[in-house]
């Protein structure tokens, strides 16, 4: 059934409104799903792109990541007779009324081209009024669909007793939705209503600023949340925290790490070494048995945040400087401590792919981009243009930063961090990588072998069938591989050595024997979820589920759920939820317990 942002509205530039389906339904399944695929997979995405105004107007987001906040529920029954129920809500409609009643302290990710100069100079005064009079702390008490929260979900959260008996949730049974802000959101975990939405200072007050990743990382061994938070003001500092749901035995509510202050690779005297750290976008970092690793990418926040109050967005407060390098900050995890700071070139990564350590080594895997042109093409993130009337993706990068149409593809980068200390050492350091394989993204692998080597990596990639469809260079194709990394014994990159450079040494073990592609004709694939087979005994054993958008001969559009065979990545259900298009960026399955298996 509908809810109210059914309103079929199409965007300039494609994107159309979605109809939640609030009421669980059974969709058909074509094939067979093995009998262990038993639990629900969560998707978040974007739901609405066009909101009505009461003037006869409309607004439309200019960018796809700024599209309100939609989840995706599939409770799977694998066996003889598999059975997929769908369900589907927009958890954004305090956002749509914001934008009814022309709220001027909304930011966007994308830019509003139709902002003039004095709607900025407006806009900073009602964000900073805003600030002064504590709105977002109203917001967030009562309306728990105030904040766009749309990109990584997080079932398990360890809320803790306190807020768990508070906010209504069963014992380690918060499913939370997040973002690149300090803002998270609970929702219901079976009709995906939303309940609350809050900061990581309502776990600790000292964690209350306003930048957070999308990603956290998990400890399964220990039980252990890790996440960070950025601080900007009075200098660019990031704290690092983990925190363990009370059933954890010996759990602690929050262990605080040293701060992130300065780049322990220049010795004392050096520029950098005195001046703050700048600011970057981080969407996530990676953590290993005996380290937090912290990326400080070279995409920098301008005027240390302060111009997102002035463009409104974050996509203009944004830049990439060649200049300046890449820094790895590494933190003990058995004392708290800052330990090093290692130097690289300079490059961006939305996401980190698998992390280890071995006697005082890290060994890192990340899908890394040599600039930030992977930001502008994220205009056209999950569109495929069917309709005449929308523009090609090349006219849209008119009044951007660039006028480059070749976007690199990103480059799976294992870097190297050798002799690390055990105690804060601030001498020159350089972390070399070595480079893997191309075109892979939104990585995903067996979870069981998360902090080891490992030798197989799913994630998305360009699909091979793009040029060959009908509307040509209208269209943008999404495809998901299987990149095998050689066996574990040997792919531990033994080979690289910390040298003045910082590489690459271009190995491309990611053209292994095993490596498979899902290539679907005029169709786009979302992040590849694997789930390992509980019996078996090879790391690819299992399925891949992903989320696929096809347009057929008629022009007709469906999305569907598809399940891969991990091995060979062919087909083995299908279960197609409607004739629209689900754009969506991570998602998670827990099993029929409700504990998380595969988690964003």
């Amino acid at each position: 059934m509908a809810d109210s942002t059914t309103l079929n509205e199409t965007s300039p530039f494609g994107d159309k409104n979605l109809i939640a389906c609030t009421t669980p339904i059974d969709v058909k399944v074509d094939g067979q799903i093995p009998e262990w695929v038993h639990g629900v997979l969560y998707r978040v995405g974007l739901g609405t792109f066009s909101v009505p105004k009461p003037d006869g107007s409309v607004f439309h987001f200019n960018h796809p990541f700024d599209g309100l906040a939609m989840l995706h529920r599939f409770e799977i029954h694998g066996g003889n007779n598999p059975r997929v129920t769908y369900t589907s809500r927009h958890t954004a409609n305090g956002v749509k009324s914001r934008i009814i009643r022309n709220d001027n302290t909304l930011v966007f990710f994308g830019p509003d081209p139709c902002k003039t100069i004095f709607g900025r100079i407006q806009s900073v005064y009602h964000q900073l009024l805003d600030l002064g009079r504590g709105e977002l702390e109203r917001r967030m008490r009562t309306d728990p669909e105030g904040e766009n929260i749309n990109v990584a979900i997080a079932p398990n959260f360890p809320l803790g007793e306190d807020l768990e008996k508070q906010w209504g949730v069963d014992a380690d049974m918060a499913l939370v939705v997040k973002t690149d802000a300090n803002i998270l959101q609970l929702v219901d975990h079976q009709t995906l209503e939303p309940k609350k939405t809050f900061t990581y200072g309502a776990i600790d007050m000292e964690y209350s600023d306003r930048f957070a990743a999308s990603h956290h990382q998990y400890d399964m061994k220990t039980g252990e949340w890790f996440n960070f938070i950025l601080e900007i003001f009075p200098k660019p500092t990031w704290k690092v925290f983990s925190y363990s749901s009370p059933s954890v035995p010996g759990a602690t509510k929050v262990k605080k790490f040293q701060p992130i202050t300065q780049n322990l690779s220049r010795p004392n005297g050096y520029f950098f070494s005195t001046s703050p750290l700048k600011p970057c976008y981080a969407h996530s970092f990676a953590i290993t048995d005996n380290y937090v690793i912290i990326p400080n990418w070279s995409y920098y926040f301008s005027y240390y945040s302060l111009s997102i109050l002035w463009y409104g967005n974050a996509y203009d407060s944004l830049y990439f400087d060649p200049n300046l390098p890449t820094l790895f900050h590494v933190l003990s995890r058995t004392t708290g401590l800052h330990v090093a700071t290692y130097e690289s070139d300079a490059a961006f990564g939305f996401h980190t792919a698998n992390a280890w350590d071995d006697n005082g080594t890290i060994w890192m895997d990340i899908a890394t981009y040599p600039d930030s042109r992977v930001i502008d093409a994220s205009f056209d993130f999950a569109r495929m243009y069917n309709e005449k009337y929308v523009k090609p993706a090349s006219y849209r990068k008119i009044g951007r930063k660039t006028s480059d149409t070749c976007v690199p593809v990103a480059e799976l980068r294992r870097y190297k961090l050798s002799d690390i200390p055990s105690t804060p050492s601030n001498i020159p350091r350089r972390a070399v990588y070595e480079l893997l394989g191309l075109d892979i993204d939104l990585p995903r692998f067996d979870p069981r072998g998360h902090c080891k080597p490992y030798r197989y990596l799913y994630g998305t990639c360009r699909n091979q069938n793009e040029s060959t469809h009908k509307n040509g260079h209208d269209v943008i194709l999404s495809a998901v591989q299987k990149m095998d990394l050689g066996p574990p014994a040997t792919n531990s990159a033994s080979t690289l050595q910390q040298v003045g450079s910082s590489g690459p040494i271009d190995k491309r073990q990611g053209s292994g024997p095993n490596t498979r592609r899902f290539d679907p004709p005029s169709a786009s694939c979302s992040e590849p979820i694997f789930l390992p087979n509980p019996l078996g005994t090879e790391e690819d054993d299992g399925v891949v589920l992903t989320m696929v958008n096809e347009i057929r001969n008629d022009d007709q559009e469906a999305c569907m759920l598809v399940i891969l065979d991990a091995k060979n990545m062919t087909k083995m259900a299908i279960a197609e939820i409607g004739p629209w298009h689900a754009k969506t960026v991570h998602g998670s399955f827990v099993d029929q317990a409700g504990k998380g298996i595969s988690v964003s």
